[in-house]
């Protein structure tokens, strides 16, 4: 069990959210802060050189 209020913000937000989407934890409380950001990361390669790269998108807050 994870408890939040709207002091809850960056790191904590993001941790609370890994582990409530994976079923590890239920989150209690109130709203948090919503000042981090959910990126999700799209592999980019290219065959010309060996170059490997990546695209992070912002997904959510």
């Amino acid at each position: 069990m994870v408890l939040v209020n709207r002091e809850t913000q960056d790191g904590a937000e993001l941790l609370t959210a890994d582990l409530q989407q994976n079923g590890r934890a239920k989150v209690v409380g109130q709203q948090t802060a919503g000042l981090s950001t959910l990126f999700q990361i799209y592999p980019l390669f290219y065959r010309v050189g060996g170059i490997r790269a990546s695209v992070r998108y912002p997904v959510g807050n």
